[in-house]
C-alpha cells in the first residue's frame, strides 16, 4: 500500500479531496476504486460562551493524505488539473509524485488508522513540567512536544512530514496521577 500528499489552497481541502476523488472516478475509474483520500482532523475544546464545547480542526491545513495500491504517478496530471490543487508533495529532486518513505509513511499509516480523527490525549504533568502521555492518539506517535497550555487543553507538537517539520497542535486532556491510575516516580 502506497501512501501521498497532496497540497492545495488552505481552506479548500475538502472540496479539492471531492473533486479529486470524482475526477479520477471518471478518468481512471479502476485506479480511483482502489484509492482512498482523508482529510485528516483533531478534536480539540474550545471554550464558546462560558463552555467547553469540542470541535473538529484541520491536522494539517492545506493537506489531505491518499492510500492506494497503485501507483499514482501516472495520475499527477489529472490532480495537477483539479481547481485549488497544488498537487502532490514530493522530496527534494523527485518530479510529479512522492511515494512516501520510512517516518512520513509511518505518520500517514498512523493517520489512517485513526480514520483521520486524532481524538484528545490523556496528558499527566509530572514535576518539572515533564509530560506523560497515557491514551490517545498521542500515546504512539513520534514527535516532539514544545509545548502545553493546561487552560487551553491543548499541546503544541513538532512532527516531520516529507521535507517539512510541522507544528500541530493536539487536544489534550489534564489528569492527575491519581485519575490515571498511576503513580509518579
Amino acid at each position: 500500500m502506497g501512501y501521498y500528499i497532496i497540497s492545495c489552497i488552505t481552506g479548500h481541502e475538502e472540496q479539492v479531496l471531492k473533486a479529486t476523488k470524482r475526477r479520477l472516478l471518471k478518468e481512471v475509474p479502476l485506479i480511483a476504486e482502489k484509492t482512498d483520500f482523508l482529510f485528516p482532523v483533531r478534536l480539540i475544546d474550545e471554550h464558546w460562551n462560558g463552555k467547553w464545547v469540542e470541535v473538529k480542526k484541520p491536522l494539517i491545513p492545506s493537506y489531505f493524505f491518499v492510500r492506494s495500491p497503485e501507483d499514482l504517478d501516472q495520475v499527477a496530471d489529472i490532480i495537477s488539473k483539479v481547481n485549488d490543487s497544488l498537487g502532490f508533495l514530493t522530496y527534494k529532486g523527485e518530479h510529479k509524485t512522492a511515494l512516501l518513505k520510512s517516518k512520513d509513511m509511518d505518520y500517514a499509516s498512523w493517520v489512517f488508522s485513526n480514520n483521520g480523527e486524532i481524538k484528545k490525549s490523556k496528558v499527566i504533568l509530572c514535576p518539572n513540567q515533564k509530560v506523560k502521555v497515557i491514551s490517545g492518539p498521542l500515546a504512539s506517535l513520534q514527535g516532539r512536544i514544545l509545548r502545553v497550555d493546561k487552560h487551553q487543553r491543548k499541546i503544541l507538537v513538532e512532527i516531520q512530514i516529507a521535507t517539512n517539520v510541522v507544528r500541530v497542535s493536539l487536544g489534550a486532556e489534564f489528569v492527575t496521577p491519581t485519575e490515571a491510575g498511576t503513580t509518579q516516580g
